[in-house]
């Protein structure tokens, strides 16, 4: 019997000892656990908030030049690399299970060894076009059918819950501030703490990374694996899930900061533009002799400084790429 490749990853990576359990079960018996030991307000905050899942904009209102190039620079295995991590305790932080809630916490930042809070942010602003909005595009895209959230061509308000990780709840102030009308405050601040009953098996992980990254001929099954595993975690944890997606956005965001340092005051022929995202990574528009100064800000400014790794995965022409209101792609010929 062909076991489903998220099934299968499910029980290499997040029990004990790969039990052959029913994930969709095992991550629900999970969920009960550490909705058990927490305040019935947390769990139903988390349950009902709207936390920004993966960073998926496009854009095609750039200037299209004949010696420029689409660059897609993407991170190599970002949500396996970022559960190993995680389970190894490189960034500082851990998800509690036990969710507690508090009304009107005012302000950001975690004592050492705390767990992670979640701010649930409420927000307005007048924007012209939401479609040209870099809040919309950064947090809010494809999000027009969540309750927590209302959204026009000339509005966007509601509240969003975001973890308080690599400075996410004060990047998203700042956005916000950055609107020449808008409203920001806090609504409420959930806290987690204690044991959480998601388990990941690192040692397995890490293997199926190896095996992935090389040239094994399972490397392709592996990939596949690792890909499609993690869905299950929104599930069991979806505080512990919103989490890994947020540290990946704000891995985005320090290579998009990089380039935006680098562009500084540069005319606009030797800028490099960031002109799509795609969940683990990003599409930029530069001259097409570019490629060494875009290898070096990735390795010296960006993969230096992080444990995860940014590379140069395609390069192609406009002519070879596929355009969608949300994405950049290299055609598939």
């Amino acid at each position: 019997m062909n076991i489903l490749p998220q099934n299968k990853g499910y029980n290499l990576f997040f029990t004990k000892e790969n039990n052959n359990v029913v994930p969709m079960q095992y991550a629900r018996a999970s969920s009960n656990f550490n909705n058990y030991i927490s305040d019935p307000m947390a769990i139903n905050t988390i349950k009902n908030s709207y936390m920004p899942g993966p960073m998926h904009f496009g854009v095609n209102n750039f200037k299209k030049r004949e010696d420029h190039m689409l660059f897609d620079i993407d991170l190599n295995t970002a949500y396996g690399t970022w559960l190993v991590n995680y389970k190894r305790g490189t960034f500082g932080y851990k998800v509690g299970g036990n969710k507690r809630y508090y009304k009107g916490y005012s302000y950001f930042g975690r004592k050492h060894k705390e767990g992670v809070r979640f701010f649930k942010l409420k927000f307005a602003v007048k924007t012209r076009g939401r479609e040209n909005s870099r809040l919309y595009r950064r947090w809010l895209l494809k999000t027009t059918k969540v309750r927590n959230l209302w959204l026009s061509d000339y509005e966007i308000t509601g509240y969003i819950t975001i973890p308080d990780i690599e400075g996410l709840p004060q990047r998203f102030v700042d956005e916000v501030q950055a609107y020449e009308e808008h409203i920001i405050e806090i609504d409420s601040v959930i806290k987690s703490e204690g044991y959480n009953n998601v388990y990941i098996n690192e040692k397995e992980l890490s293997k199926a990374i190896r095996i992935k990254n090389s040239n094994n001929p399972l490397s392709k099954e592996y990939k596949m694996i690792l890909n499609s595993s993690t869905g299950f975690l929104s599930i069991a944890d979806k505080a512990l899930y919103y989490t890994m997606i947020n540290h990946i956005r704000a891995i985005l965001f320090k290579l998009i900061d990089v380039i935006d340092k680098y562009n500084g005051d540069k005319v606009d022929d030797d800028k490099i533009k960031v002109v799509a995202a795609n969940t683990d990574g990003i599409t930029v528009y530069a001259h097409k002799n570019f490629e060494f100064i875009l290898e070096s800000l990735i390795t010296y400014e960006v993969n230096a400084k992080i444990p995860f790794t940014f590379e140069i995965d395609k390069i192609y022409t406009l002519e070879e790429a596929h355009f969608t209101p949300n994405d950049i792609r290299k055609a598939v010929n």
